[in-house]
């Protein structure tokens, strides 16, 4: 165990070979109990383990990767779009354990959960964990379990998995104005850039962090803050002999001010223009540098380095928002400190923010601040928002969450995301998004609330579309499929496979398909097969075998073809046509 109480890779890497050896006890007793188990007549035949091309041509183009693990918690399968989504080739081999590029706070409770599935097949978490990628970089995912060991078709733990990175970064990116915007209240400028840098360098993984102001001449640098890490361990006396000097003489970092763009060097020692160092810095072995520009000026430069991987698109996109929330309350800080307006002023910043952000005391139940976009959102005047008890806001359905989510606050949980509908005042509703602090020894939290309603109305529409799409298909018994006329690989909606009698997710094939089909009728389906694909008039009715009984089937489809003419896909539709016939 280290100092703070967490376990080494070393530790949960003896957990994991446990578990490996619980695997295996649970895997013996599992093909024991199944012994007297009937199959099915179709699908009988077992699916080669190394998923030959026609199990990975199914799910090549499938959003969402795919993981196989076998009995001892090795990988078996990764999907192409799971290899892709951490930078691996398709022929890449990955021949390394799971728990080794999972993060080892996570890896805990992924083995906690991994546990429970063995213990009960019916169990099917889903967890949000750090997976790493082949670049060094850690990816949030979003994962489904499922215990299909039992199954004689796979015999795997099966993982469903979403990158989530960017939700996960945008969560971060809130949390971390939020908490900028409180330590801005009652600290200096020069106190809370170097708060800012501080963040900065924690969510680009960096150790040296600095922000300086160009001058009005856009000629010359004003030195101004450098992150906590970089002054008390990284650079010794920066900044002491001058504090401004013409960016003429300044190193690669000014790139970014002649370029007027962020500039990203993951390779500073190749760098055929730099100038060196000044005395008492460390080695730089890589660097972002992000600009501010309002109208035709650049006000100051943004800068992180030595990243342990390099610098990505992600990390550019993260400090240029950290970059403009800083250079915006210094604005407004600069302004306070000469007026000793502060509080005033810094009101005026929310007030001009698109989402809400308010405090409410959690033990009287009411909202006691609130800016300006209340009233944009909800439609309230401030006064009417901080003398309506909050609880009254919520939608009926979504007050008991809330009051948890309370709770969860006055315990002293540092940040809260979660959404709730809250009334407006024309007596609709609308979603909103918050994320809070945790509350202080009075029960006050200040929290921000965006305004998700039309997102949430696309999804509700996207489920409800999807939803009466199926119960057309189900209750017309059509089901729907899409087949890669050059490797056969087959994709059938639920209600296709219901037709054919086969577990949904079964992978399939043109030869699996065929294996379905009467066997009288097998000829023939060949034959207007292959004819009509190069007349695109595919529509046949044929007989299936299905648990040994016979069913009629319709089938029509429309082929499409590339630019010399040649099938290259076919979408169609099979009905159960047997109580017709």
């Amino acid at each position: 165990m280290t100092r703070e109480g967490k376990k080494t890779v070393e530790e949960l890497l003896i957990e994991n070979a446990q578990l490996k050896k619980k695997i295996s006890e649970l895997e013996k007793t599992k093909i024991s109990a199944s012994t007297g188990i009937k199959k099915s007549p179709v699908g009988t035949k077992k699916v080669d383990l190394d998923f030959n091309k026609q199990y990975q041509a199914l799910i090549e183009k499938a959003p969402d990767g795919v993981v196989l693990l076998d009995t001892e918690g090795n990988f078996k399968y990764l999907s192409p779009s799971a290899k892709k989504m951490f930078g691996y080739q398709l022929n890449d081999k990955i021949n390394k354990n799971p728990a080794e590029y999972t993060h080892p706070d996570d890896l805990p409770k992924v083995l906690a959960e991994l546990i429970k599935i063995l213990e009960d097949p019916n169990y099917i978490p889903t967890l949000e964990y750090r997976f790493i990628d082949k670049q060094g970089n850690w990816h949030w995912v979003e994962t489904t379990f499922s215990n299909l060991l039992a199954n004689p078709s796979i015999e795997s733990i099966v993982l469903n998995f979403r990158d989530i990175t960017e939700r996960k970064n945008e969560e971060n990116i809130l949390k971390i104005q939020l908490k900028l915007f409180e330590y801005a209240i009652n600290h200096s400028e020069t106190d809370f850039l170097q708060k800012f840098l501080d963040e900065a360098e924690e969510i680009t993984a960096s150790n040296i962090g600095f922000y300086h102001y160009i001058e009005d001449d856009q000629e010359s640098i004003s030195l101004q803050t450098w992150s906590s890490n970089t002054l008390h361990n990284m650079c010794k006396g920066i900044g002491e002999n001058t504090r401004h000097y013409p960016i003429s003489k300044a190193g690669v970092w000014v790139d970014c001010i002649k370029e007027r763009k962020p500039v990203v060097h993951n390779d500073y020692i190749s760098l055929p223009h730099k100038k060196g160092l000044p005395d008492g810095h460390a080695p730089i072995i890589r660097e972002l540098v992000v600009p501010v520009i309002r109208g035709n000026e650049i006000k100051a430069v943004l800068g992180v380095g030595n990243k342990t991987s390099d610098y990505t698109e992600a990390d550019v996109k993260n400090l240029q928002r950290l970059a403009d929330v800083a250079w915006e309350t210094v604005v407004r800080k600069q302004a306070e400190e000469k007026t000793h307006i502060a509080e005033k002023n810094l009101k005026d910043t929310f007030d001009v923010s698109p989402s809400i952000i308010a405090k409410a005391n959690l033990n009287t139940g009411y909202f006691t601040e609130a800016n300006q976009a209340v009233t944009r959102i909800l439609g309230y005047s401030i006064k009417e928002f901080t003398t309506t008890p909050f609880i009254e806001l919520i939608h009926p359905d979504d007050q008991q969450t809330s009051v948890d989510e309370k709770d969860e606050q006055l315990k002293g949980k540092e940040v809260t995301s979660f959404e709730n509908r809250y009334l407006c005042k024309d007596g609709s509703y609308k979603w909103i998004a918050w994320h809070g602090t945790s509350a202080d020894k009075d029960g006050t939290v200040t929290a921000i609330g965006s305004d998700i309603n039309e997102r949430k109305i696309a999804e509700q529409q996207i489920s409800e579309n999807q939803f009466y799409l199926t119960k057309a298909q189900e209750l017309g018994k059509i089901g729907t499929w899409k087949i890669n006329i050059k490797n056969n690989a087959l994709t059938w909606t639920d209600e296709t496979y219901k037709i054919f009698g086969l577990l949904p997710g079964t992978p399939v094939n043109f030869e699996i398909f065929m294996g379905c089909v009467h066997p009288d009728d097998r000829g023939f389906i060949n034959q207007e097969w292959a004819t009509k694909m190069m007349t695109n008039n595919y529509d046949v009715e044929h007989r299936i075998i299905v648990n040994g009984e016979v069913k009629w089937v319709r089938e029509k489809a429309e082929i499409s073809y590339n630019k010399t003419g040649e099938p290259i896909e076919a979408i169609g539709f099979v009905q159960d046509i047997t109580e017709r016939k």
